[in-house]
């Protein structure tokens, strides 16, 4: 039997879709399976049970997808998939600062609850920043190839990432703004649940723009470009 190395074992697409389907529901699914309303998503991993499971669960999904990246441009996605997917583990392994006194808070001094919470912090904006940095080369890889070749479905993705990247940096820039107005002297409370918000807007956003280029979604993509998974 002949080998052929020039075909890939794994499909960058089918990667993307289950990255994108994964950032797409992961809001709403710990919201969902929460009691009461989350203030963050990532409050979720302070609730005992199967809601911390998921959220865990899911961002080491993510971050193992993210590893095994290296897009069509290994030169411009390698390394930043890599930074995004350490990111995504610190995000799951340092959980945000206390407020809800589950089992898992009890086993946390203050002190920790800090570092963790900076730590925290730090890899969520990180890892955000590179995924709309993903959407910019996405978007430009589009455009490049709609000018070259004409192709209409590229330019349709191409507005997608677009979108998809601006709402993930303006979801980041109003989750500053809040955590610098909540450091004041007399902080106000925009919304008990903007950094929820955020975070959904934020993750729907990556969710959309990957599910765009895994080229699963209809009327996104050329024919012979369309990805099928049960199909080779």
């Amino acid at each position: 039997m002949r080998v052929d190395y020039t075909q890939d074992e794994i499909d960058s697409r089918t990667l993307k879709l289950i990255v994108g389907l994964i950032a797409l529901f992961l809001a709403s699914l710990t919201s969902f399976l929460t009691q009461g309303e989350i203030q963050s998503i990532s409050e979720s991993y302070h609730h005992d049970g199967l809601v911390r499971n998921i959220f865990v669960g899911c961002l080491f999904a993510i971050a193992s997808f993210l590893f095994a990246y290296n897009g069509q441009e290994p030169q411009k996605e390698a390394l930043i998939s890599k930074i995004a997917a350490v990111s995504a583990l610190g995000v799951a392994l340092f959980p945000c600062k206390c407020e809800v006194m589950g089992n898992v808070c009890k086993n946390i001094n203050k002190y920790n609850q800090i570092v963790f919470g900076i730590m925290h912090i730090i890899s969520a904006i990180v890892m955000f920043l590179i995924l709309a940095r993903f959407c910019q080369i996405f978007y430009q890889r589009a455009k490049t190839k709609f000018l070259r070749e004409g192709n209409i479905m590229a330019k349709r993705r191409s507005y997608i990432y677009l979108f998809s990247g601006i709402t993930i940096v303006l979801s980041m820039l109003i989750l500053i703004l809040d955590m610098l107005i909540q450091n004041l002297p007399n902080p106000i409370i925009l919304n008990p649940r903007l950094v929820y918000w955020c975070e959904f807007f934020g993750l729907v956003a990556f969710g959309i723009s990957w599910l765009t280029s895994s080229k699963i979604l209809p009327f996104m993509a050329m024919e012979h470009e369309e990805l099928h998974i049960l199909k080779k």
